[in-house]
């Protein structure tokens, strides 16, 4: 099926906030499997209007949330990202109750952040990718990735349970 997110947040002073601002959220994924094989492609859009704080900018930056930049290291207020994740199982050991499936794949991402604060950098049509091997195991998945970004940014990633990709 398809993963679809949608968030709209209003702050306003009538209402007693000290900012008055709107924030438009979107997110689509579409999962395409095939036996071992599964391709997700998907994109996430974020627009704000009005006097935005930075502590309302969404961060970015992570194990398929822009890889190659460090954990939270991006931060928007106004995003635009296309996303294609791949992996593949290859082999499965054990039993059906305490197995373990191990599995190898990597991303393509694009994006750009632009900000409504002149303190916070703007980056724009910026490729990032990673490739990573995994272990699906009978608690939670463990992934090792390494990351790279066209702007020359590198991230080295342990990450363990389920991924949103965003």
């Amino acid at each position: 099926g398809v993963i679809n997110r949608f968030q709209f947040v209003e702050s306003s002073n009538s209402l007693g906030a000290s900012n008055n601002f709107e924030q438009f959220i979107a997110g689509v994924a579409k999962p395409f499997t095939y036996g071992r094989s599964t391709l997700l492609l998907g994109g996430d859009f974020g627009r704000s209007l009005g006097d935005v704080p930075v502590h309302r900018s969404s961060a970015f930056g992570g194990f398929l949330n822009f890889s190659g930049y460090t954990q939270n290291s991006i931060l928007a207020s106004d995003w635009g990202i296309a996303r294609a994740n791949y992996y593949r199982r290859f082999n499965e050991v054990g039993s059906a109750l305490l197995g373990l499936g191990f599995f190898v794949g990597g991303s393509l991402e694009y994006g750009t952040f632009t900000n409504q604060q002149s303190e916070v950098e703007d980056l724009t049509g910026v490729f990032a990718g990673s490739t990573f091997i995994g272990v699906d195991s009978p608690l939670v998945p463990i992934y090792i990735g390494f990351g790279a970004a066209e702007q020359g940014e590198r991230s080295a990633y342990f990450a363990v349970g389920r991924l949103s990709g965003r």
